[in-house]
């Protein structure tokens, strides 16, 4: 309500301009990332143990996060109360012109410990349920997918929640 108030109903969606262009390259990165990392730790038949697949998915999220890190951070000061900043490229500007190049990557050391876990936990449940599902003959179509998807996401965001906060 104080948000509402003092910056206007806009305000809830400061800085997702950026968000929506950080998600594409994040998503890509990270889901390209996990299929060469497991390709890279399989044995010789193809085949991943619990702690490598876990390994990939930790790996795959790690790398798309320090991708897009500097799109993350731009969005975090926009979406600050009276940021200042004219929009995405004034405020990379301005950060780098005051605080230095690396001043995009600040909290990428937080950010890598959260998302470590969480990637781990979500592509590995979603590829154990879906192996657990196509075992049991079920088709493996859309709707499947997008539960399967759900499912492993909650579970990840459950167990990783207490990192997050």
């Amino acid at each position: 309500m104080k948000i509402a108030k003092e910056e206007g109903i806009l305000a809830y969606w400061k800085g997702n301009g950026v968000n929506i262009i950080r998600i594409f390259p994040y998503s890509a990165a990270q889901l390209a990332a996990n299929d060469q990392y497991k390709a890279y730790l399989a044995d010789a038949e193809g085949n991943l143990t619990t702690p490598r697949r876990l390994l990939a998915g930790a790996m795959a999220g790690m790398t798309g996060t320090a991708l897009t890190h500097p799109l993350d951070t731009v969005r975090l000061r926009l979406a600050m109360p009276i940021s200042g900043y004219k929009g995405p490229i004034d405020a990379a500007r301005s950060m780098i012109a005051k605080e230095g190049a690396m001043s995009m990557y600040k909290g990428i050391f937080p950010t890598l410990v959260g998302v470590a876990p969480y990637t781990a936990l979500n592509f590995y449940s979603f590829d154990t349920l879906n192996n657990k599902i196509a075992e049991a003959g079920v088709p493996p179509g859309v709707v499947t997918k997008l539960l399967v998807g759900a499912v492993a996401g909650t579970m990840a965001t459950t167990v990783c929640y207490p990192l997050d906060t």
